[in-house]
């Protein structure tokens, strides 16, 4: 069973929204932990973009930190490996 279908199971998912990169991706990848400790089912990770405008004003704020911050899809994908090897 796939791990998506598995977060299913039960019929119902717990799944956080976190933007990555706001503040920084060290405090992304520590919210990405802690959502893991705390019962997530599976975690979507948002990948900043310049023109948020239709995700509301929370989100397109944490994209513009985000971006001012340096954040690229490149440092995503490593945070992305490096969260991986934690487990499963």
């Amino acid at each position: 069973m796939s791990n998506i279908k598995n977060a299913f199971k039960n019929g119902k998912a717990f799944i956080p929204f976190i933007t990555c990169g706001d503040p920084d991706l060290e405090t992304t990848a520590e919210c990405v932990r802690e959502a893991v400790k705390n019962g997530a089912d599976l975690i979507e990770l948002g990948i900043p973009f310049s023109d948020p405008t239709a995700e509301g004003p929370v989100i397109q704020g944490a994209n513009i930190r985000a971006l001012k911050g340096g954040v690229n899809t490149n440092k995503i994908f490593e945070l992305v490996r490096e969260l991986r090897k934690d487990g499963p």
